[in-house]
């Protein structure tokens, strides 16, 4: 037994569900009481995954979709918390008695690029998918053992086929699953003979073949080589002829879980944990097709991917990997009409999750007295407690709930993040937020946390709109980053009009965020920079004899502070300080761009202490060059020239000022 307290707090989880619509009385919260006392299941460290097919590898010239050049989608990945990757789907086999032959072979050019991708995005968890259907056992030997050799250190496990049970005669040697096994371990054993390590994953059967995986199971229990229990779920089936209105109800329908998912746990989940294996829903997603704007790709499935998430965890399964169909709506991401990575709004909800699900799972009592469409789940660790509400109360007479969070010897301290949508529309294709922030491709989601309702007889009161999912966040040493102390030039006059401001550090942080404006309220903010250090000298002189305010925010992965109070001081008619004097007429120096962040110009000025030949050139966060902005032999002083970021990614850039033997490097942020 943990004993929760406000330094330290044991972690349960809630899984509860009472899931009718009806009128929330102002007199009758719902009522959540978290059991401290009895642990339950550990959420997997890799349970966050995703899903491509094989034409994601397709090239198009050089380029590669999955590469480690592709900056954007880096990004994303690492502020969803994405922690494994499926790479299987349709493409992974042929159905040539069909009118299209779908069939892409990676080349091992491709295969190279995507585990690039693959090791950029720190993940070692990769389910790979090789041909079965029409398959040449050889021929997945050999890309099985290009794999291995190269990568192995990556890989979760192979994958034989995709979707067996839905071939429909497509290949004459499977007709049924007796089959299918036997063609299955003929493969199996080809690959083992050239990759004698080689663990598999199966069926990988497509939604209504759950049958197949219960079979697969029983059939390789004991056999060593198999590692897990692959299958798929596309929980409301095609959504061909539905309308988003029908496609929202179903996401967010209490019948979903009290049927759909309980019985499929009942076939391929209990069976697989029963013959000893961990079972995964390595390809999953609302519903197949997804072509309706407003259902798959609107605010609805991020509704629902959060609740189906921690459903699944609570019920042993090992990882969800949500399947992206870069030709539809179905799926994570999306390129815009500008060629930029997007999110769809399921990533919130993915974000969400990641945000929540820390520790271990536990039950809890719920009372909800009427009868609203709510779902509700706990996790934690040592540090925290953590409470994830889920309100799919939405439409016509869609109601808030009034939440009162209670159990024993948790915390005084309580905060909330809410994941929103605006004006409470589930068919919403953007403006969501989560924190209060957008999530982009700049891997800078800012999401903030804020004090829950009121806190009162040892509950925590939080109410959470229709459409709508908070996350309460109870106790912890670290309840947020705590806002610097602006020091220099403290109320100060005559301040060097390019001055060097410093402020104290925040435990935890790991980038500051400075702004200096014109005015009290920050209406007109004149320098806005991202900073790692606790100081920045100005790149650009502000105006002379002028008062101005400046506030600085600490920020890491996934807390931002409020900013500083503000501070103010004001200019005199010099560019440079007597502190800065000595540095500047001297030393090689490489001055913070500006503006920063910027969009798509930005001016980086350096001082030169002698003639030489100069390099300036800026780079991706991958160390890629993407432009050289100088490259000629420079005289001594001070210098600038204007970087134009138009035609590049959003992100974060370094920049370079090489001469002889001095080097210097400074980090700037090109926001769209």
């Amino acid at each position: 037994m943990k004993v929760l307290t406000s330094h330290g707090i044991w972690a349960g989880i809630l899984y509860s569900q009472f899931l009718f619509c009806s009128v929330l009385l102002a007199q009758s919260p719902v009522s959540l009481n978290v059991n401290t006392k009895t642990p339950g299941l550990a959420i997997p460290s890799h349970f966050i995954g995703v899903s491509f097919g094989p034409s994601a590898l397709v090239p198009n010239g050089d380029y590669h979709v999955f590469d480690s050049t592709s900056t954007q989608l880096l990004n994303i990945f690492r502020q969803l918390g994405i922690k494994y990757f499926r790479m299987g789907g349709t493409y992974a086999d042929t159905n040539t008695a069909g009118p299209n032959n779908t069939t892409y072979i990676p080349s091992k050019q491709d295969i190279d690029a995507f585990f690039r991708f693959i090791r950029a995005a720190g993940l070692n968890d990769v389910i790979y998918s090789l041909r079965l259907e029409n398959g040449d056992s050889v021929q997945d030997a050999i890309i099985a053992k290009h794999i291995w050799d190269n990568y192995g250190e990556y890989l979760y496990a192979f994958a034989i086929g995709n979707e067996p049970n839905l071939y429909n005669n497509g290949d004459p040697e499977i007709t049924n699953y007796s089959t299918y096994l036997a063609k299955w371990q003929r493969f199996a054993a080809t690959i083992l003979d050239s990759v004698p390590g080689a663990k598999f994953g199966g069926p990988d059967n497509g939604t209504g073949g759950q049958s197949w995986a219960q079979s697969f199971a029983n059939a390789e229990r004991g056999s060593g080589s198999v590692k897990a229990i692959f299958s798929h779920d596309y929980v409301g089936g095609t959504s061909k002829g539905m309308t988003a209105q029908q496609m929202v109800d179903g996401m967010l329908s209490p019948t979903w879980l009290s049927s759909k998912y309980s019985s499929y746990y009942n076939t391929v989940g209990i069976t697989a944990l029963a013959d000893g294996f961990p079972y995964r829903l390595t390809e999953a997603n609302s519903y197949t097709g997804g072509n309706v704007l407003g259902g798959s790709n609107g605010f609805a499935s991020a509704l629902w991917i959060l609740d189906f998430m921690y459903w699944w965890a609570s019920h042993g399964c090992s990882g969800i990997g949500v399947h992206t169909g870069l030709s539809n709506y179905n799926g994570i991401v999306y390129t815009d009409s500008y060629g930029n990575w997007q999110v769809y709004p399921i990533a919130y909800g993915i974000k969400a999750f990641e945000v929540g699900a820390q520790g271990s799972l536990d039950s809890i009592a719920m009372s909800n007295p009427n009868g609203l469409n709510l779902t509700a789940y706990a996790t934690g660790n040592s540090d925290s407690l953590y409470v994830t509400v889920i309100n799919k109360e939405h439409g016509t007479g869609a109601k808030d709930a009034e939440m009162a969070i209670s159990g024993a010897g948790l915390s005084p301290y309580a905060v909330v993040m809410y994941m929103k949508t605006p004006d409470g529309n589930p068919t919403a294709t953007s403006g969501m937020t989560l924190g209060g922030a957008v999530i982009a491709d700049t891997g800078s989601w800012q999401g903030k946390w804020s004090l829950v309702d009121s806190i009162a007889g040892g509950q925590y009161y939080v109410r959470v709109p229709s459409t709508c999912a908070a996350v309460v966040k109870i106790g912890g040493t670290i309840m947020s980053i705590n806002a610097p102390t602006p020091l220099k030039p403290s109320g100060s006059s005559g301040v060097p009009r390019r001055g060097t401001l410093t402020w104290t550090s925040s435990s935890e942080a790991t980038a500051y965020e400075l702004q200096i404006a014109a005015d009290f309220a920050f209406a007109s903010v004149v320098f806005d920079s991202i900073e790692n250090d606790t100081s920045v000298h100005l790149s650009t002189p502000l105006v002379a004899n002028t008062k101005y305010y400046w506030h600085v925010s600490a920020s890491n992965s996934v807390f931002t502070s409020n900013y500083s109070f503000p501070d103010s001081f004001t200019t005199g008619i010099g560019i440079d300080g007597i502190d800065n004097f000595a540095e500047i007429v001297n030393q090689f120096a490489l001055f913070q761009n500006y503006p920063n962040p910027f969009n798509p110009l930005t001016s980086i000025t350096y001082f030169l202490p002698g003639d030489g030949l100069v390099t300036l050139k800026v780079y991706d966060v991958l160390g890629q060059e993407v432009a050289t902005l100088i490259d000629s032999w420079q005289g001594a002083g001070n210098h600038e020239t204007v970087f134009n970021a138009a035609g590049h990614a959003s992100g974060i850039y370094f920049y370079t000022l090489k001469q002889s033997n001095n080097l210097l490097t400074r980090r700037m942020l090109f926001l769209k």
